[in-house]
């Protein structure tokens, strides 16, 4: 079953197994005299770019300056929206506000760095900073999925808040529908997280009285 396959390699790499991380580094490595097979490639790819050093990260995006076809650009895209390394991931972002990529392909990129990485805060934080940048490069449609789909991964009322703060001061009344379902779908998803926390909390209480 190579779906399988593939998805226990991803999950495994976004654990951190160390057996799957190495395997990966070491496929990755001997790349050019053993072809990855495509089975799991994007897989292997993501533990790389997850997991990547500066050396790593210049290789995957030479591979992505290389690639002569769609699927395997995308590919190598995939594994940099991953990358864990808070400085990597900046010069990824950084990168895609260059010319580097077409606009509409860089802004896709930028809005995914944060449920794909390991740093949301980092992505909300460069996507604020830069949001005027990334308005222009986006497309009018696009531009109103750019703060909620960079702020859907957070559970922070007071993220939402700024969400669509931040939506109306810089949008139209026609943006605001996708702002307000994903600023609903983090404050339900803050909810919860209280009330399981708080349930963790009664339950530790009770271990600790019956000792």
């Amino acid at each position: 079953m190579p779906g399988l396959r593939r998805l226990l390699i991803d999950a495994l790499g976004r654990a951190g197994d160390p057996k799957v991380v190495a395997e990966a580094r070491v496929r990755f490595a001997a790349r050019e005299a053993k072809a990855i097979d495509p089975s799991i490639r994007p897989a292997v790819l993501n533990v790389v770019g997850r997991h990547a050093d500066a050396a790593a990260f210049e290789s995957l995006l030479s591979m992505m300056r290389g690639a002569t076809d769609v699927e395997s650009k995308w590919q190598v895209q995939s594994a940099l929206r991953q990358v864990a390394d808070a400085k990597l991931q900046r010069r990824w972002m950084e990168l895609l506000m260059t010319d580097e990529l077409p606009p509409g392909e860089a802004v896709w990129n930028l809005n995914h760095v944060a449920a794909e990485s390991e740093n949301p805060e980092l992505a909300w934080q460069f996507i604020r900073a830069n949001l005027a940048a990334v308005y222009a490069k986006a497309s009018p449609r696009g531009r109103v999925y750019v703060l909620p789909e960079t702020a859907a991964p957070f559970a922070d009322p007071a993220r939402a808040d700024e969400l669509m703060q931040l939506t109306k001061a810089h949008l139209d009344a026609g943006a605001l529908y996708e702002a307000e379902k994903v600023a609903d779908w983090i404050r339900l998803k803050a909810a919860i997280k209280g009330r399981e926390q708080q349930k963790i909390v009664e339950w530790a209480k009770n271990q600790t009285l019956k000792k």
